[in-house]
């Protein structure tokens, strides 16, 4: 819950999974999942989110590109917290988002995961 509290100016509710919701601004997270490094990664993962003031897309390059900018944005807070990543958690959490598009050919789709 420390990463909550560093956080106290968005809502979080306790949820079974972990997502932003930009419309009520609300940070889902799964507490079950807190005790373990990929648990805090998803937590910052929605922060990040928020922190970059990400709303809503209209084609699935933005949500693309919003993806991989919060996903950068998440190893610079899991150092500020001192969280170990795990970029094979990280790279399968990106290629599951492409693999979810409808309009982006998976063979064009470039990410630098560094």
């Amino acid at each position: 819950m420390e990463i909550i509290a560093s956080f106290n100016q968005y809502r979080f509710l306790p949820a079974g999974f972990f997502s932003y919701d930009a419309a009520d601004e609300i940070i889902n997270y799964d507490p079950l999942r807190l005790n373990h490094t990929t648990g805090k990664i998803s937590l910052l993962h929605e922060i990040s989110h928020c922190e970059l003031g990400h709303f809503h897309y209209q084609h699935d390059l933005e949500l693309l590109m919003m993806e991989t900018e919060a996903w950068h944005y998440t190893r610079k807070l899991a150092l500020k917290h001192g969280i170990d990543l795990d970029e094979d958690y990280i790279e399968e959490c990106i290629l599951s988002t492409i693999r979810g598009l409808k309009n982006v050919p998976v063979a064009r789709a470039v990410i630098t995961f560094a």
